[in-house]
């Protein structure tokens, strides 16, 4: 393969970001930061419930 039709299948790595928190205030747009969290770091579905109770925070911890 000619080195100028080299194609790099790997991208180069993103910046560490933290899981989004929650404290009972605007729960629709923490769970679309979440949605957005566990697509760009591929989580797997059996773990997205346990991401997101890790994250409660104030009132939001008496949901559970």
């Amino acid at each position: 393969m000619n080195e100028s039709m080299h194609v790099n299948l790997h991208s180069p790595p993103f910046p560490k970001l933290d899981f989004p928190k929650i404290d009972g205030d605007f729960p629709h747009a923490w769970q679309d930061e979440c949605e957005m969290f566990f697509e760009l770091y591929v989580v797997h579905p059996s773990l997205k419930t346990r991401f997101a109770t890790l994250n409660f925070r104030g009132v939001a911890k008496t949901w559970l």
